[in-house]
Parts: C-alpha cells; sequence; structure tokens
C-alpha cells in the first residue's frame, strides 16, 4: 500500500512539475491576478490638476491592514520650482 502511495505521489509531482515547464507564465499569471484582485483595496493614488489640466499634485495612499486606515504613502508636489 505505501509503494502504491508513493508512487501515486511521485508521478503526481513529476506531471506538475511538467506542467510547469509547459506553463512558465504561471506565476506571472497567477501574481497578476492577485494584484487585479486585491491591489485597489491596499492602494490608493489620487492626483489633482490645475484649470490647464496640468498636474499639480500626485498623493498616494496605503491602506494599514492593522488598523484599517488610509495613510499617506508618497506625496508628489509638481508646483515647486
Amino acid at each position: 500500500m505505501k509503494t502504491k502511495l508513493y508512487l501515486f505521489t511521485t508521478l503526481m509531482f513529476l506531471t506538475l512539475v511538467i506542467w510547469a515547464q509547459d506553463e512558465p507564465k504561471f506565476h506571472e499569471m497567477f501574481i497578476q491576478e492577485w494584484i487585479d484582485n486585491n491591489w485597489e483595496d491596499t492602494l490608493k493614488t489620487t492626483n489633482t490638476y490645475d484649470t490647464s489640466g496640468n498636474l499639480i499634485k500626485s498623493t498616494s495612499e496605503v491602506k494599514n491592514q492593522e488598523t484599517d486606515v488610509w495613510e499617506n504613502a508618497i506625496v508628489m508636489d509638481y508646483t515647486l520650482n
């Protein structure tokens, strides 16, 4: 019984290894899908424009997972000379 289980497990592992070789983009696709589904919940960017449509300020905020509060991460002020 142990021999059959060992052979089955080995066969399944080798099948996954061979499949992973055929699908080199699998991990990238998985990560991209995770980002698409979860990233907007943890990062948001707000841009401010002047009346001419020029970008004057960009604020990126990150959600603190412990307190569930949005915190400024990066503030870029484009009006400084």
